[in-house]
């Protein structure tokens, strides 16, 4: 209430974003990890949309701490990048490091 309707479309566009992103990797990714952190944010999601519905759920210290924790730790598990290293079987357009 306090941010206004440019408040509101930023919080939207928040969940909006993070849905999507996991959903994609739901569908997409066979890996147990990033399926976790796929479904972390699912189940946050529905848990603050459902008790936004009820009541006001975003805007208390705790909360939205729990927020963010749970969005961050559930995208960067979801992201699921995979560190190549240097040398034998390293990819291309990497250079090599010899010692």
């Amino acid at each position: 209430m306090e941010a206004g309707l440019v408040g509101a479309l930023a919080l939207a566009a928040i969940f909006v974003v993070a849905l999507r992103n996991a959903t994609r990797v739901l569908r997409f990714s066979a890996d147990p990890l990033e399926r976790f952190g796929a479904t972390m944010i699912v189940i946050t999601v529905i848990i603050y949309l459902v008790g936004g519905l009820t009541g006001i759920l975003v805007g208390h210290d705790i909360l939205d701490s729990t927020l963010m924790i749970f969005l961050v730790s559930g995208t960067y598990l979801a992201c699921g990048r995979t560190v190549f290293p240097i040398g034998v079987g390293a990819p291309a357009d990497r250079q090599s490091v010899v010692l």
